[in-house]
């Protein structure tokens, strides 16, 4: 009975490692598909001028950000040290987080992974061509997750938004964007992509430093499968610089449920590259 134990643990294992894999491939192929209809091209000097129309906070940000004088990025790099947490009062699970995002036609490739009880498992979040997909792949232990439609597009579209205030501000100057000064002195911003409109507002100090993003557009993925409305903030602090840009170097997803706040993950910044040619392998 032990042997057949082990070899039972060893083949969910290896079937485990194979299945991440398989979602790695997914995730790559997936990038050098955005890259072809995407290819790197050089961005305009975003200039003092270009941002003039925009509320005084969110230009105080992106001069804080370091955003003017450089060009705006079509594409980044993002590598994080996550951690996250099934449910409220669990352990929290480490995984490397790896992800892109284009802004030419919005596209969003993420990719993580972790184990529990030592079975790995790898999970994949797509946007492109105004729809998305998320994917969890585990050995047999767990039924795969497997979700896409108008109602999952809507919430990464929402999270479209974030990477951008957060990673590429000087894209808020798109004309897809809107922005304006709500009545608590916050930024609103709204982004339009396709059929599917989002917004959120930006709680940025005097100084400048955007402190939190709040949204309440976004859905959660509950146990039952089910999607459900509710508020979702991403706190920042710990800012770095990166060739003369400021980004987050910590930051917390947290879902404001009516029963209680819910922080289900954190992320350690690690790199970022701007403008990437083509596919890390």
């Amino acid at each position: 009975m032990k042997r057949m134990s082990f070899l039972a643990i060893a083949g969910l294992f290896i079937w485990g490692l194979v299945s991440c894999q398989s979602v790695h491939s997914q995730f790559t192929d997936g990038v050098k598909a955005e890259f072809r209809k995407q290819p790197m091209a050089p961005g305009q000097v975003l200039t003092i001028d270009d941002i003039q129309h925009l509320p005084v906070r969110l230009q105080q940000y992106l001069v804080f950000a370091g955003a003017v004088g450089k060009p705006v990025p079509g594409n980044f790099r993002l590598v994080f040290d996550g951690r996250m947490v099934r449910k409220p009062g669990a352990e929290p699970m480490d995984m490397p987080v790896e992800q892109y995002n284009f802004f030419d036609r919005y596209a969003r490739h993420f990719t993580m992974g972790s184990s529990i009880f030592l079975i790995p498992f790898a999970a994949v979040h797509q946007y492109s061509d105004e729809s998305a997909l998320f994917q969890v792949r585990i050995a047999s232990l767990y039924n795969t997750v497997d979700l896409k439609g108008d109602t999952l597009t809507q919430a990464e579209t929402v999270t479209i938004l974030n990477d951008l205030c957060l990673y590429n501000p000087a894209a808020l100057t798109d004309p897809r964007i809107r922005a304006d000064e709500t009545d608590s002195g916050w930024v609103r911003i709204r982004l339009k992509n396709g059929k599917h409109e989002v917004s959120a507002v930006l709680d940025i100090s005097q100084a400048g430093v955007l402190n939190n993003f709040v949204s309440d557009d976004r859905y959660a993925l509950e146990e039952n499968g089910s999607m459900r409305n509710v508020r979702w903030s991403t706190p920042v602090t710990n800012w770095k610089e990166v060739d003369g840009r400021r980004v987050p170097g910590w930051g917390a997803a947290v879902y404001h449920y009516p029963e209680g706040d819910f922080q289900y993950a954190d992320f350690t910044f690690r790199s970022v590259e701007y403008d990437v040619k083509g596919v890390v392998e």
